[in-house]
């Protein structure tokens, strides 16, 4: 009887052993069945491409420059470069989910300019082409922006429609104009280019009341030669129309500009540390060629 008790014991024990063992077993198996699950995952979904050429898509050409920035030397050390690198650099880089586009007033002006820029060239059917504005087909150009920073001058262009033709060189540039070296407060929205002031005889300002450093949404437009600005809602939907021009006439080899293009820069203002900054993201024309 005895003998007996001591062996029903014994099994007790040798079970409840077991049981712990395999509970331990399982919970190791759990753990490695979760990394293994999830290691698959990290390497599926890798880091979102956060670069400005990236955020700007293909269908542009950036005019910008090259070499080492300097400010105060002869050009601030650079080199004016038409189609130039599109990597990170201290003139066109990601900032915030936008692509930034920054220019001092120092910087070198292409042959066609006395006004530094950093901005891109609408490509059409890969190349320096050209759009036909005097049709019944719309040409648009959507982008978010926020002007952050204003040059020497306080005056610089987000947006524009540009003609091959120096007759009408820029056909409208979109504009804004502050103070010296302004980075937040109210700025005026203005039109210049042949639309204001060949067939207006003057820049226009815009009745739209406008900030530094705070996100818009516009659209520029051409069709059967006549120029629109318009505010879009958050969807990209037409809220307001801000400008509409007289008809062009015959400018009829048109592409569209975006970025940061300073205006009314003097020989006062190439030693200074000044400068005209622009972020732009969802930047999209349609058609697009």
């Amino acid at each position: 009887m005895l003998q007996n008790l001591i062996t029903f014991k014994t099994l007790r024990l040798v079970a409840l052993v077991f049981l712990i063992a395999l509970s331990s077993c399982s919970a190791e198996d759990e753990t490695t069945v979760d990394e293994e699950i999830t290691d698959p995952e990290e390497v599926i979904d890798p880091p979102a491409d956060g670069t400005a050429a990236a955020i700007i898509g293909s269908g542009w050409k950036l005019n910008g420059y090259t070499g080492n920035l300097n400010i105060g030397s002869n050009n601030n050390g650079l080199n004016y470069a038409d189609n130039a690198s599109t990597e990170a650099s201290h003139f066109f880089f990601e900032k915030d989910g936008y692509a930034a586009f920054k220019t001092f007033a120092g910087n070198p002006t292409s042959g066609g300019s006395s006004n530094p820029r950093t901005e891109l060239r609408e490509l059409i059917n890969g190349g320096n082409n050209y759009w036909n504005g005097n049709t019944s087909a719309q040409r648009s150009m959507k982008m978010r922006f926020k002007v952050e920073d204003l040059p020497p001058s306080g005056k610089l262009a987000f947006m524009q429609i540009h003609e091959e033709d120096d007759v009408y060189d820029d056909i409208i540039r979109v504009q804004v104009q502050g103070s010296s070296g302004q980075s937040s407060g109210s700025v005026d929205l203005r039109i210049l280019g042949y639309v204001a002031e060949d067939l207006l005889g003057s820049g226009q300002t815009v009745n739209f009341d406008m900030e530094l450093d705070t996100e818009y949404y516009f659209e520029l437009t051409m069709q059967n030669g006549v120029v629109r600005l318009h505010n879009l809602n958050d969807s990209g939907n037409r809220i307001a129309t801000l400008f509409v021009s007289q008809n062009v006439g015959n400018a009829d080899n048109n592409y569209f500009k975006a970025g940061c293009y300073l205006q009314s820069t003097s020989n006062s203002h190439f030693s200074s540390d000044v400068y005209g900054q622009v972020l732009i993201k969802d930047l999209v024309v349609n058609p697009d060629d």
